[in-house]
């Protein structure tokens, strides 16, 4: 039965971070691992293509697995350059250095528990399992002409670089107390009744207009947009007029 992967892609920052933090490691396996007289350089590259036929092996690593594919005599190849020395070794001394500091160097970058978790012989993954649509990265490689290509599995990169959480989202107010803290206009409407147009003419400051209203009749309260919203009466509160609500009449989007 088919094995569906994830599609998940890794940004280009994330990589950076994931290239920075190996090289580093990797700087300090070869110091430890190399002679004085060797001079080695480490470098590790973004993965283009794959290094051709070869070996395949596996770690398994905190949070996935890292298979690798190297020639057959990569191993040979990276003992003599740590150890300094361009003669054949038929006792295969080289090679065993060089699969100890490979081993080394898998435990150093990806936390594997036992030198057997570090390095085991593994069959070649499948295609889809080694692109990078799938969260897979491709890294290479290179000591001193050795160039070992290493495919990191998505749950291998979360653990050596973890996904950044998203930032909390802002708690939003309920509607209703949101539409509390707003402020709006007001208006109160006093009903004089009617008066001859000859009196509104004849005004003089000081007069006193009689109406048929009684001091005591309610007032309305509107809102700017005309709709009433209650009714009261106009009283005075600590030197300041003010309406003491007798009924509300709120209609539906009275305050809109």
């Amino acid at each position: 039965m088919a094995v569906l992967l994830p599609v998940r892609w890794h940004g280009a920052s994330r990589l950076a971070r994931l290239r920075s933090l190996l090289s580093a490691r990797g700087g300090e396996w070869l110091r430890e691992w190399s002679s004085e007289k060797a001079a080695l350089e480490f470098n590790l590259e973004p993965l283009d293509s794959g290094v051709g036929a070869g070996q395949w092996f596996a770690t398994r690593a905190s949070g996935g697995t890292v298979h690798a594919c190297m020639a057959s005599a990569a191993f040979d190849q990276l003992g003599r350059r740590l150890l300094g020395s361009n003669e054949s070794d038929t006792l295969g001394l080289a090679e065993g250095v060089g699969r100890r500091a490979w081993s080394d160097l898998m435990r150093a970058w990806f936390a594997a528990a036992s030198e057997a978790d570090a390095l085991s012989d593994a069959a070649a993954p499948s295609e889809r399992a080694l692109t990078a649509r799938h969260g897979v990265v491709g890294l290479l490689v290179q000591v001193a002409g050795v160039r070992i290509a290493l495919y990191l599995d998505a749950g291998v990169c979360d653990a050596l670089v973890p996904v950044d959480k998203p930032a909390a989202a802002l708690a939003l107010s309920k509607r209703g107390d949101a539409m509390t803290q707003a402020q709006v206009g007001l208006e109160v409407v006093l009903d004089l009744g009617m008066a001859e147009i000859g009196q509104a003419f004849d005004l003089r400051p000081g007069e006193i207009i009689r109406t048929a209203v009684k001091l005591d009749t309610a007032l309305t309260l509107r809102s700017a947009s005309g709709a009433a919203l209650a009714r009261g009466q106009l009283i005075a509160q600590d030197g300041q007029r003010a309406i003491r609500i007798s009924s509300i009449s709120m209609q539906q989007g009275a305050t809109s």
